[in-house]
């Protein structure tokens, strides 16, 4: 896989989340109640210091990386469907998951 067109195509509906990093499709991990429950909780806590959150946000920050992290905050309230400026970005890696796969390192 080498385009992020290809990438929406042949993933872009499918039941399992992936995120495109780098021409490959990287599955995220299953997620649990428990899962759910602490990214809620996280949720809470970055809304109650005054941060705008946001889970599970597609976010196009590079024409060959577009990771879907469980959580996004901005200082600011985001306009539009991507924010461009985030101030921290919490997310449980899958396994298959890692920094040789995020980095762009071939």
């Amino acid at each position: 896989m080498a385009t992020i067109a290809q990438f929406e195509q042949q993933f872009g509906h499918s039941d399992r989340v992936y995120e495109f990093w780098y021409g490959k499709a990287i599955p995220t991990s299953a997620r649990t109640f428990a899962d759910g429950l602490l990214q809620a909780i996280i949720g809470r806590l970055l809304t109650d210091v005054g941060l705008h959150a946001a889970s599970n946000v597609e976010l196009c920050i590079d024409p060959n990386a577009h990771p879907k992290p469980d959580l996004i905050a901005t200082k600011t309230k985001p306009h539009g469907a991507y924010p461009l400026r985030l101030s921290m970005s919490p997310s449980r890696l899958s396994p298959e998951t890692n920094a040789e796969s995020t980095s762009g390192a071939q």
